[in-house]
């Protein structure tokens, strides 16, 4: 369990060294990037790195990658010098596309909701004009309480 509650504890402090060493950054490439998260091996030599833009931007995902990949050295080093381990994880950068995600679900969501809206009246009219197509049936119990 320790070595567990270790891994999640470097794990954060590298996202924090990796977040000031991005605002830190000159590199126009990371304007509008954050770093949502970081996964660290049990062993903690290689760290997944996840990142996010500005919506709307999705168009600069191969050059914002691309960017991260060039400085790896400059983000390792700002490992090196903010924390105190024996090893310096190997760096990986992901995009990450929760966001993404969460809104295409979200429009999915929107479009099933109006549907169902609409399904919802249609079949209500679809039974509608059943019941006016049926011959009228008295209903057992009412006609059972009338004798």
């Amino acid at each position: 369990m320790s070595d567990n509650r270790r891994v999640f504890r470097v794990a954060q402090a590298i996202h924090e060294q990796l977040a000031a060493r991005l605002l830190e950054s000159s590199d126009d490439r990371f304007q509008m990037v954050t770093i949502t998260g970081v996964k660290l091996t049990k062993d903690l030599r290689l760290a997944s790195v996840y990142w996010v833009q500005a919506v709307g931007q999705q168009a600069r995902i191969p050059e914002i990658q691309a960017a991260f990949e060039g400085a790896k050295g400059y983000f390792r080093n700002g490992i090196a010098e903010g924390l105190r381990l024996r090893f310096v994880p190997e760096l990986r950068f992901f995009y990450d596309n929760t966001l993404d995600t969460v809104a295409q679900i979200d429009e999915l969501m929107k479009g099933n909701s109006e549907d169902l809206k609409k399904n919802g009246k249609e079949q209500d009219q679809e039974v509608e004009d059943v019941r006016e197509d049926m011959p009228f049936v008295e209903d057992p119990v009412e006609e059972g309480k009338n004798s």
